[in-house]
């Protein structure tokens, strides 16, 4: 469920939690999205006038208690990494009707997906600045034993901070893994359960195995930045099963074969982070974020290679996966058109609601 902490978002329907004040301190102001899973508020504390986000859940959903600690994991989670790229969970709390609610740093800035769709294909520069530091919040969550396992341009966020104009926010922990059993935080993730979303899902994760670990993390930041170089993902399909087949059997097409400025090294890079084993990955983020330094200073505009056609056409109103990674500059594929893995329960759904359609934030 990602969190669209953002300003911006136009005016809700009326809602029965506006003018709410929960715990005594935060007052609801208005909602900023909802969707199937629940709500997110722009919300002010009364006694310093402080600007918040409050993120509800379903009062439906509040009855499931693997749900509820999802939910609740989301602030134990960010907390836990204590990172300045990763938002600031700073409450958590229980509403009227005893649904939880989540107190968070409200966001003013851009959502990476908004960017990638309105830019398309980013100077090499760019994109390696944007993913160095969600690699330095992935280090900050990994070193606490937290995975994130849903990594994608929706939950990471551009703020202006510190002179600069593309400061890093990670989002959503909500179904993060906490690997530490040693404190006593147990698994909500049952074997043969994928959660995630389909095309940022490492072949280990579309599998639902228990042992997928922080280099499905990894695998996610390859296909982010593969997206942010070419303007399309890696893999795509009409269907979750079809997609999650060529994320299992196929190889990415190269990145110099569709963009022209591309160092190979950088190519391989991102082939790296994409291998199909985690022991062919990088180890870390660190030696990831180590391994992008030399890329930091390239700048100049995204050249890409446009390829005559080789396949056969497609039906009327249709379009090959084929087809789509011929991007050309100013082309854009959106991974969003395949559905999210739903796994075995409700539990999986919690990548799948959306904002308005001007702000396009997920919850």
């Amino acid at each position: 469920m990602a969190d669209p902490t953002f300003s911006g978002a136009p005016p809700s329907p009326a809602d029965d939690k506006v003018g709410l004040v929960l715990q005594e301190r935060y007052r609801i102001i208005r909602k900023l999205g909802e969707g199937g899973m629940g709500s997110v508020y722009e919300a002010r504390h009364e006694l310093i006038g402080k600007k918040v986000a409050v993120k509800t859940l379903n009062p439906a959903f509040a009855k499931d208690p693997g749900l509820v600690e999802r939910f609740r994991r989301e602030a134990r989670a960010a907390t836990a990494a204590g990172n300045a790229h990763i938002i600031d969970v700073t409450d958590l709390g229980t509403l009227p009707d005893g649904s939880p609610f989540l107190v968070m740093e409200y966001l003013e800035g851009t959502e990476f997906g908004d960017l990638l769709a309105r830019e398309g294909a980013l100077p090499v520069g760019r994109a390696v600045h944007i993913l160095s530091q969600v690699c330095d919040a992935l280090g900050a969550a990994h070193g606490k034993g937290i995975v994130h396992r849903d990594l994608k341009p929706e939950n990471i966020y551009l703020i202006h901070l510190q002179g600069d104009p593309d400061f890093v926010k990670v989002l959503d922990f909500g179904i993060s893994k906490m690997q530490e059993a040693k404190e006593g935080v147990k698994s909500l993730t049952q074997t043969g359960t994928a959660l995630g979303t389909p095309h940022y899902m490492s072949p280990e994760q579309a599998q639902g195995l228990a042992t997928t670990d922080h280099r499905a993390d990894i695998y996610a930041l390859g296909v982010i930045l593969y997206y942010a170089l070419s303007g399309t993902v890696p893999f795509d399909a009409d269907s979750y099963a079809a997609l999650v087949l060529k994320i299992f059997q196929e190889v990415p097409k190269p990145l110099v074969e569709l963009r022209s400025d591309i160092p190979p090294e950088l190519d391989a890079l991102v082939q790296r982070c994409l291998a199909k084993k985690p022991e062919d990955r990088f180890a870390s983020v660190q030696e990831l974020e180590r391994a992008l330094r030399p890329f930091r200073d390239l700048t100049g505009k995204a050249t890409m290679v446009e390829f005559a056609p080789t396949d056969p056409p497609p039906a009327p109103g249709a379009a090959s996966p084929a087809a789509a990674a011929r991007t050309v500059a100013g082309s854009h594929t959106d991974p969003k058109a395949v559905g999210p893995s739903t796994g075995s329960n409700t539990a999986g759904n919690a990548t799948g609601i959306t904002l308005p359609e001007t702000s396009r934030r997920g919850l």
